[in-house]
């Protein structure tokens, strides 16, 4: 069956317009045409949403199996299982990549090829070379299913990821490979999240003022010299707000929506950055 092959790039249009020509110049008679995302136009309500996020089974500095040529077995596993099953409007495979510019990702590559060189086959190190030598990039992977009803969805996704052990690429003693995790799903439309009554804001405001001037009385009259009388004040004024504000998100259930806008918006999992500055957008109101 005919498979459409489609390519979503977030950036101006100058990039767009590079990929498209990159894409036509890849054999003679192709053609890049800009489309909207069909993906987007099946989210319709009474459908659901069914997802997994693919990782890798072995550690990350293991290289994986490259598909090279057309008869790939991973190819020729996948593209056949793509063919929606009964109950099943639309199969995708989602690819999402981010330029990494931090170099230091190959110092275990590196670590790994010098530890392996005597024990591994000429082919296994050409692999960990390539990946040593290529370009780096944050990869995310996912599989997604828009179905008629939930178990239709859940068991698309599954027999999508059973294709996945065809990636296998043994190193030494090491068999890296990708692997589906846990089958998620939600409905294709969620409601909209009712808005945060304004009331409820001035009346946490309220409280915080009132909590405020009764810790700042507290301080003046028990505590001692020093900033704490000054600043434990300020740090009770936003107290309710915080509070009304952690009530609510949990009230439109937003961990869920936003799990939900990923999903949909191509956006890769949050990574832990160990290291956050103080003016982060990891610190930013929706993080």
């Amino acid at each position: 069956m005919p498979v459409t092959q489609g390519v979503t790039v977030c950036g101006p249009p100058t990039l767009l317009t590079s990929i498209a020509k990159t894409l036509e110049g890849l054999t003679r008679g192709a053609a890049a045409e800009v489309l909207p995302d069909p993906f987007t136009a099946e989210l319709q309500e009474g459908r659901w949403l069914c997802w997994a996020d693919v990782r890798q089974v072995a550690p990350r500095f293991l290289p994986i199996a490259v598909a090279d040529k057309s008869d790939h077995p991973l190819l020729d596993a996948m593209l056949p299982a793509l063919s929606p099953q009964a109950g099943v409007i639309l199969a995708d495979v989602q690819i999402m990549l981010s330029p990494l510019a931090d170099r230091t990702w190959r110092l275990p590559v590196l670590a790994q090829q010098e530890a392996l060189k005597l024990d591994i086959a000429t082919a296994e190190k050409q692999a960990i070379d390539a990946k040593a030598a290529g370009p780096a990039f944050r990869v995310g992977m996912r599989l997604r299913v828009i179905a008629e009803n939930r178990e239709a969805g859940l068991a698309m996704v599954q027999t999508v990821a059973a294709t996945l052990s065809s990636s296998a690429q043994p190193v030494a003693s090491t068999v890296q490979r990708l692997a589906a995790g846990g089958v998620q799903a939600l409905p294709a439309v969620l409601p909209p999240a009712p808005a945060l009554p304004g009331l409820l804001v001035k009346i946490a405001l309220g409280f915080g003022a009132v909590l405020a001037l009764t810790v700042a009385a507290g301080c003046w009259t028990w505590a001692g010299g020093g900033l704490l009388k000054w600043a434990l004040p300020f740090l009770s004024f936003p107290i309710p707000v915080l509070m009304l504000g952690c009530w609510h998100r949990r009230r439109i259930k937003a961990d869920m929506r936003l799990l939900h806008a990923g999903v949909i918006g191509a956006i890769l999992l949050p990574v832990n950055p160990k290291l956050v500055p103080v003016f982060s957008p990891w610190l930013g109101r929706d993080g």
